[in-house]
């Protein structure tokens, strides 16, 4: 689509001045890039006074890359500085929920919503991970095996001290078993087994939440909407298993433990749902953003490497009309490696394409000396240069790439991307 009715001119701008600058920008001959013009004027709501595609640049330690670690961690630090700046500002020309955080993983995520949290700013999360993979549903499943067995002091001790309950150790080292805070916490768990046994697990979970005040607990973390969120919709779950399947209490505890396992079935409305997300920055996978658009779009950890460790690869086989081939067991350099790589480095390309593109104002990206991304996307498109040799299959891209990148210094990476500013016509 070469008429762009989602970002501002110079938006379109920059992203056609990236992709242009090198012969082959998707890896394969056979996906063309052609530069977008866009059918909108500059947005008037916003004073176009920053240029919309912003590069941040991270420098080596010494003589270094940077470890991945220390980059993640400075990378969400510096992204949650730059939003508290865009929703703070005289100007507060964006308000959170123009806002966008695209990441590759769900712990990157997390990750990010965990530094937003910290800064007081909101933010939902907006992916396909399933409710069973929460930290609420391992809490529920200590709480209601406590229940269970209300007689075991162990069990009951693990009960207590989730972020539910929220007893903390130094209570249990000071405990009197004869005191009478202890005999009323039986005495509930006790009452708690007796209405589940007699009335079902939805009547004992209603009771639970008034008696214990869970709501007022997990709603005073910092993270508490999400997870009073996560909590009611494994107690929607669950009643709805007990009723359709009649199962009883060790059944459904049971069955709470299987679902832990990622190999089980999963369910689309096991997915995670999603707390308010009014006034709050969006955090999505890449892969689920597309589609979607946002004013501002911050896209920090697009710098993967395309290296393949796996043993057994999946590649399209060049000679047999592009079938799909799985090797059990491919030669460290052999070609058919060589293939399945150069697949995934078109596949982290898309994806930097994707992200830059769900922007309509405004585009972070993030770069530097950082250790093992050499392979990347980026390293690819803003430094590969004579890497790209117009789209062969089998040509042993990554180890051109990696070899042409080791020689550079903080200095050289500097200098290719000074080249790209000075080309974008200012964008």
């Amino acid at each position: 689509l070469i008429e762009n009715w989602r970002s501002v001119p110079s938006l379109v701008t920059a992203v056609s001045t990236l992709f242009s600058n090198i012969k082959a920008p998707f890896v394969f001959k056979e996906i063309v890039f052609k530069k977008g013009r866009s059918a909108k004027t500059a947005n008037q709501r916003v004073k176009m006074t920053e240029a919309p595609l912003k590069l941040w640049f991270i420098r080596s330690d010494g003589d270094h890359p940077i470890n991945k670690t220390d980059a993640v961690q400075k990378i969400a630090a510096q992204v949650t500085r730059e939003i508290s700046r865009l929703i703070t500002r005289d100007e507060k020309a964006f308000k959170p929920e123009d806002i966008a955080i695209l990441v590759r993983t769900n712990r990157q995520a997390q990750m990010m919503k965990t530094c937003l949290s910290a800064e007081r700013i909101p933010s939902v999360l907006l992916g396909a991970e399933n409710i069973f993979d929460s930290h609420e549903a391992r809490e529920l499943e200590r709480v209601l095996t406590g229940i269970a067995d209300h007689g075991s002091g162990q069990l009951l001790r693990a009960a207590m001290v989730t972020d539910m309950i929220g007893i903390s150790g130094n209570d249990f080292d000071t405990l009197d078993t004869d005191s009478l805070w202890w005999r009323t916490l039986i005495s509930n768990f006790k009452e708690y087994f007796e209405v589940w046994s007699r009335s079902g697990f939805i009547r004992m979970f209603r009771l639970f939440m008034a008696k214990e005040q869970v709501r007022s607990r997990l709603l005073s973390f910092e993270d508490g909407e999400r997870r009073l969120t996560n909590l009611l919709h494994l107690a929607e779950i669950l009643h709805q298993e007990s009723d359709n399947n009649n199962k009883g209490v060790e059944g459904l505890i049971k069955w709470l433990s299987e679902q832990s396992d990622p190999a089980s079935l999963r369910l689309e409305e096991h997915q995670l749902r999603l707390e308010s997300d009014e006034n709050a920055v969006r955090i999505v996978t890449t892969h689920k953003s597309k589609g979607l658009e946002y004013d501002v779009v911050f896209y920090p950890f697009g710098w993967e490497g395309s290296l393949i460790k796996e043993k057994e690869i999946f590649f399209h086989d060049h000679d047999a009309n592009q079938r799909l081939t799985l090797d059990l067991n491919p030669d460290t350099s052999g070609k058919n490696r060589i293939s399945a790589q150069n697949e995934l480095l078109a596949e982290n390309l898309r994806l930097l394409y994707v992200a830059v593109t769900r922007a309509k104002i405004r585009c972070y990206l993030t770069w530097g000396q950082i250790r093992g991304t050499e392979t990347s996307a980026m390293a690819y498109l803003f430094h590969g240069s004579d890497c790209s040799q117009g789209g062969k299959h089998t040509d042993d891209i990554l180890s051109t790439l990696k070899t042409h990148f080791s020689t550079k210094t903080d200095g050289d990476l500097l200098e290719d991307l000074k080249g790209l500013v000075n080309r974008s016509s200012g964008s």
